[in-house]
């Protein structure tokens, strides 16, 4: 193996550090603060907010990658009338060499008005209990709402509906979200996560500027107001009417490793 390849690999693995919720994070979520919540969006909808992808017209095939053990992959359909669907697998390293959580997600939204969109997503997911390290698994919903109106989106999720597991970092959260566009070019979005009452469990910012020109840059921050844990985090991706390129990083605090995620979307 010669050098450059060497690094490669390296550089891949060693990025793979987990940091955050046990559940996946989308890769437009990574690059945008994970404040997408209440966002118009295509398969990030299946990790994210049901309803998500409620106002979208597309079949989207998507694969998302940080290394051979941490990984996505996703359909998203919403060209019939009235419905729309969604399936995803994923599977997480929490650590270096540590144990694999990985899991599957089914989505079905639909517009209850012109404005307004609802979806559920039934979740397994098969991790292990923090701490012990014992295997556990985790069966249970996600139910979204979003509000479009053009220029802004309002979106409120509740994961876990059913209770969740809090041993796998899985608890039941409500996640308020808001998203504002500038001519559909220039993005802002923030979310905020709550478990018990309203103290923000985690809050999130992001913006994007999507150019004319085929590419679209994206930023953001988050943090644990609880914690001393931040992040910053930006993206990059090549956009086309078929295919799109996407890269995400993470620059966390505490001295972790910078976290790469890299994504591809095909639209048929």
């Amino acid at each position: 193996m010669n050098r450059k390849l060497t690094a490669f690999v390296f550089f891949v693995l060693t990025s793979a550090a987990a940091f955050g919720s046990a559940d996946y994070v989308s890769i437009q979520e990574r690059a945008q603060g994970q404040s997408l919540g209440g966002g118009n969006v295509l398969n990030d909808s299946i990790f994210n907010n049901p309803a998500g992808s409620t106002f979208t017209q597309v079949y989207a095939l998507e694969a998302n990658m940080q290394s051979l053990r941490n990984f996505s992959v996703s359909i998203l359909d919403t060209k019939n009338n009235g419905m729309s669907g969604g399936l995803a697998y994923f599977r997480r390293e929490n650590g270096i060499g540590g144990p694999l959580t990985h899991g599957a997600r089914v989505n079905l939204g639909t517009r209850l008005s012109d404005a307004l969109g609802a979806g559920l997503t039934g979740k397994y997911v098969a991790g292990y209990e923090l701490g012990s390290g014992n295997p556990m698994n985790l069966t249970d919903i996600d139910a979204g709402l979003l509000a479009n109106f053009n220029w802004m989106q309002m979106g409120l999720t509740i994961r876990n509906l059913f209770g969740g597991a809090t041993a796998m970092d899985l608890a039941r959260e409500m996640v308020a979200a808001v998203r504002f566009n500038y001519q559909s070019q220039l993005f802002f979005s923030a979310s905020a996560t709550a478990q018990y009452g309203v103290t923000p469990k985690q809050a999130g910012f992001g913006i994007e500027y999507v150019s004319p020109y085929y590419f679209a840059l994206k930023g953001g921050y988050y943090f644990l107001p609880n914690t001393p844990f931040s992040s910053w985090s930006g993206g990059l991706s090549f956009i086309s009417p078929k295919l799109s390129v996407h890269y995400a990083v993470e620059f966390p605090n505490l001295k972790r490793e910078m976290l790469h995620q890299f994504g591809m979307t095909l639209l048929l």
